[in-house]
C-alpha cells in the first residue's frame, strides 16, 4: 500500500503539480482483505476518489460527496504501477470536459462536452465532503449480532452481547444504555431503549453526527445510506421497504422476527434495531398504510 501510495503521489505531481490539493488517505478493511481509498482535490473543483481492492484500481468523480462517474478501472500487478501516468492523462481530459466557465481561462479550451451524469448545474456542485462513515464490515457485524439474538432480550444480556464488537456502556439509565462504539466518526455512540426490562430498540451511529447539516453533508449522508443498502444486500437480501431521498431508509426483516434499518437522519446516517414486537407494530401499521 506504502508503495503504491508513493507512486500515486509521484504520477499526480508530474501530471497536475499544484493543480492537486487535499489529498487524504484512508486504509480501510473487509475482513482479512485490505483496500485503499484516496481523495483528492483537481483544479479546486473536482473531487477525485481512487481507490485500490482486490488487485484493481481505478479512478472516480465525486461531486457533493456523491460518486457519480467511474472514469476507468484498471488490472494492476507489480509493474501495472507504471501505468498510473497514462491513466491520469485519460482522467485529465474527460475532467476537462465539463468544466464551469469561471475555470475556462485555466485551460484555454472549451467546456461544452459533458461527460459526466451530475444532477444540478456545474456551479452547484460542492467540493468534498468529510463526513466520516463507518465501515461495512463492521455495520456487517452489527446486524449479525442481532440476527442472532432471539427476543424478548432482556437487558441484561445486551452487554454482553456487544462487548465483541469493541463497545463500551457509556451511561446505564432505567429507560436505556447508551455505548460507546469506538467506530472512526466524530462521536461513535449507540443507545438501547429499554421497555419492562427488555430491549426495544437499538440506535447505532454510522457517520458523523452534524447539527444544521448543508445540502453537501446532506447529499453525503444520503449517498452513505444507499451505500450501505447496496452492500448489505448480499448479507440480507432486498429490503422488505425502501424510501430514498431525503428521509432515505431501508428495512430489512429478520428470521428472528426483528427488523434492521439504515436510515438517513437530519443529523446522522443510523442503523437501528427494533425487537420483534416493536418490528410487528411496524409492519401492521405498513399494511394498514
Amino acid at each position: 500500500m506504502e508503495e503504491l501510495v508513493r507512486a500515486l503521489r509521484g504520477a499526480l505531481v508530474t501530471r497536475f503539480g499544484d493543480g492537486v490539493s487535499a489529498f487524504r488517505v484512508q486504509e480501510m478493511s473487509e475482513g482479512d482483505r485490505p483496500w485503499l481509498a484516496v481523495r483528492f482535490v483537481l483544479y479546486d473543483y473536482w473531487v477525485i476518489v481512487f481507490t485500490y481492492d482486490r488487485g484493481a484500481f481505478g479512478f472516480g468523480i465525486d461531486h457533493g460527496g456523491v460518486a457519480v462517474r467511474l472514469l476507468g478501472s484498471h488490472e494492476l500487478r507489480t509493474s501495472a504501477i507504471d501505468d498510473l501516468p497514462s491513466v491520469l492523462e485519460a482522467l485529465d481530459e474527460r475532467v476537462r470536459l465539463r468544466i464551469p466557465d469561471k475555470y475556462l481561462d485555466r485551460f484555454g479550451g472549451s467546456g461544452t462536452v459533458a461527460v459526466v451524469s451530475a444532477a444540478g448545474a456545474p456551479d452547484t456542485l460542492g467540493v468534498m465532503s468529510d463526513v466520516k462513515s463507518v465501515p461495512t464490515a463492521r455495520v456487517r457485524e452489527v446486524v449479525e449480532v442481532f440476527e442472532r439474538v432471539e427476543w424478548p432480550t432482556e437487558r441484561g444480556a445486551l452487554t454482553p452481547l456487544v462487548l465483541p464488537l469493541g463497545w463500551t456502556v457509556d451511561a446505564d439509565r432505567a429507560r436505556g444504555v447508551d455505548f460507546a462504539t469506538g467506530y472512526d466518526i466524530d462521536s461513535p455512540r449507540a443507545s438501547a431503549l429499554i421497555v419492562d426490562g427488555a430491549v426495544g430498540q437499538v440506535n447505532i451511529d454510522l457517520t458523523d453526527r452534524i447539527r444544521d447539516a448543508d445540502a453537501v453533508q446532506n447529499r453525503a449522508f444520503a449517498d452513505v445510506a444507499r451505500r450501505l443498502r447496496d452492500e448489505l444486500v448480499a448479507q440480507l437480501g432486498p429490503p422488505a421497504r425502501e424510501k430514498s431521498g431525503d428521509d432515505a431508509r431501508y428495512t430489512w426483516d429478520l428470521d428472528n422476527g426483528g427488523r434492521v434499518a439504515i436510515a438517513k437522519l437530519d443529523r446522522v446516517v443510523q442503523l437501528i434495531v427494533l425487537q420483534k414486537r416493536y418490528a410487528e407494530i411496524e409492519r401492521a401499521e405498513e399494511r394498514l398504510g
